[in-house]
């Protein structure tokens, strides 16, 4: 009975220590995988805030430059309608435009003169109210000395600065031609007759470098008659000269970049050909908790980096992790409860990742979607063109671009205001989206241009589909609030059919010209390519 009770004894001490090392074991495999799941939740909700931020960011600073680039083309009118503008009255024009752009430091007209006239043209801007005006431009220590001699001259004839006092911006006679990457933006611009961004650089603002805020400069072309021609030929014998936006970065964004500053996020914006001019603002000591996205606007490509301080990252541990001691000494304790809240862990990761999912494609949405009316952007459209030409290449179809633009749409920002251009925009969207089938794809372009693709479609129905959104958006009336008003809009239409591989850039260009036809002949109307 002795031996009987011994054996029972070892067994059960035995039982006793297999349970208590399986317990062991079991505790330690939980906090392993505790710590581990805590720093993969952190680590994705972290990355997730920030991609979230720097889109928000990117959208914000593309549509205000792209507002910015309209205001250019209004005050553009004054050089191209009144002859013999002089000095004052360009500067009481600018003066507008600097309370409606936060960022806007500097407009300029920079007309094009040719060697021979140079001589004539200093003395000209002299009688019109610069009369120390010359051609100069910096040497290699930032000093004003004469401009060289050049067959082709781009000088600074007139321009407002936002600010005055001691360091006034000041770029008058400033030969812009003496930069090899100005003028080859500028011509850049000349030959597409679209707005083109510089890199980033230190503002020259004077003849003393005294204040050199980082910047870019978006350079408009302006055309004889205010009209761009069809043809490069065309665009380079008509070219005036530029109207240019000089833009301060953390002016821009300012109110973005201080909130971002607050929240707890290092910024760091650069350029992708030269990082080595860039706006670095920090809020404390950067964690390893970054992202970098690519901000793209005329024709250049800036970079954003946010980093997530470590300041941020305690915050976030201090709101999301608290309990975690307390809830690893109960599962210690009890291997059922263990089990129970393990599975209920299992069970949150999942919804986690599924709202990371979700996150993920709202911010995939925002990435291909124009905020205001949810159509395509340019981005998305030129992907999706792209894909069409490559499936016209293995099938026999006909393909039909539709390039729509508002008509006089300015005319509705200036006499309502632009939350009723907003409405305009966002009208005109919802009727386009109901006319569209499935494999259509519409977007906006930018400002008042539109496009649809139309795959599988012939050149009749084509024709038939542009005539309906024609006539639908002449019966768009749009409430002015507070008023018993209407405001009312046209547009006008150019086709492009193609049944053989084209290029996209070749597609669009046809169905570019197609619309200026229409816009020639009267407006509000359709024209097909020919």
């Amino acid at each position: 009975m002795g031996n009987n009770t011994s054996v029972k004894k070892a067994n059960r001490l035995n039982f006793l220590s297999l349970a208590t090392v399986s317990l062991l074991i079991t505790f330690l495999a939980l906090l392993v995988l505790t710590f581990l799941f805590v720093g993969n939740q952190k680590s994705n909700l972290i990355h997730s805030q920030l991609e979230d931020r720097a889109t928000k960011f990117s959208i914000k600073m593309a549509e205000t430059v792209r507002l910015s680039v309209e205001n250019l083309q209004a005050a553009s009118g004054i050089i191209v309608f009144f002859e013999d503008t002089r000095f004052e009255q360009f500067k009481g024009v600018s003066a507008n435009y600097f309370k409606s752009d936060p960022g806007l430091i500097v407009i300029e007209w920079q007309p094009v003169v040719k060697s021979a006239s140079r001589q004539q043209f200093e003395l000209d801007a002299r009688e019109k109210g610069l009369p120390d005006f010359y051609l100069w431009e910096p040497d290699e220590q930032g000093n004003p000395i004469p401009a060289k001699i050049r067959q082709e001259h781009i000088p600074v004839l007139y321009m407002a600065a936002k600010n005055s006092g001691a360091n006034d911006v000041n770029t008058i006679g400033l030969d812009l031609a003496w930069s090899e990457n100005r003028i080859e933006s500028k011509h850049l611009a000349r030959d597409t007759g679209r707005a083109q961004s510089s890199e980033l650089f230190k503002v020259v603002t004077g003849k003393t470098n005294d204040y050199e805020p980082l910047g870019f400069a978006i350079t408009l072309p302006v055309y004889k008659n205010g009209y761009i021609p069809d043809s490069q030929a065309g665009r380079q014998k008509n070219l005036m000269g530029y109207m240019a936006g000089v833009y301060s970065i953390e002016m821009l964004m300012q109110p973005q970049i201080k909130q971002l500053l607050q929240e707890g996020f290092n910024i760091d914006v650069f350029d992708h050909l030269n990082n080595e001019n860039r706006l670095v603002m920090n809020a404390g000591v950067p964690s390893n908790f970054s992202t970098e996205i690519d901000m793209e606007f005329f024709g250049n490509t800036l970079k954003l980096k946010l980093t997530a301080t470590k300041a941020y990252i305690d915050k976030q541990e201090q709101l999301s992790w608290t309990l975690l001691p307390g809830v690893l000494v109960l599962f210690g304790l009890l291997a059922f409860v263990f089990l129970f809240l393990l599975k209920i862990k299992n069970q949150r990761l999942r919804q986690i990742q599924t709202e990371l999912l979700v996150s993920n494609e709202q911010l995939d949405k925002l990435s291909r979607r124009d905020p205001l009316t949810d159509l395509y952007n340019r981005r998305a459209f030129n992907s999706n063109l792209k894909h069409e030409l490559e499936r016209l290449e293995r099938h026999e179809y006909a393909v039909a671009l539709l390039m729509l633009d508002l008509d006089l749409f300015k005319n509705v920002n200036d006499r309502w205001g632009h939350s009723v251009g907003d409405e305009v925009l966002i009208a005109f969207a919802k009727n386009c989206r109901k006319a569209c089938r499935k494999i259509d794809t519409i977007a906006r372009l930018g400002g008042e241009e539109f496009a649809i693709l139309l795959p599988e479609t012939t050149s009749e129905d084509a024709m038939i589909f542009a005539e309906r959104i024609r006539q639908q958006t002449e019966l768009l009336q749009i409430p002015i609030a507070d008023t018993t008003h209407f405001c009312t809009i046209t547009v006008s239409v150019g086709i492009s059919i193609i049944s053989q591989p084209m290029s996209p850039d070749k597609l669009i260009e046809q169905a570019d010209k197609a619309l200026y036809v229409a816009k020639q002949k009267g407006r509000n109307r359709v024209e097909t390519y020919q």
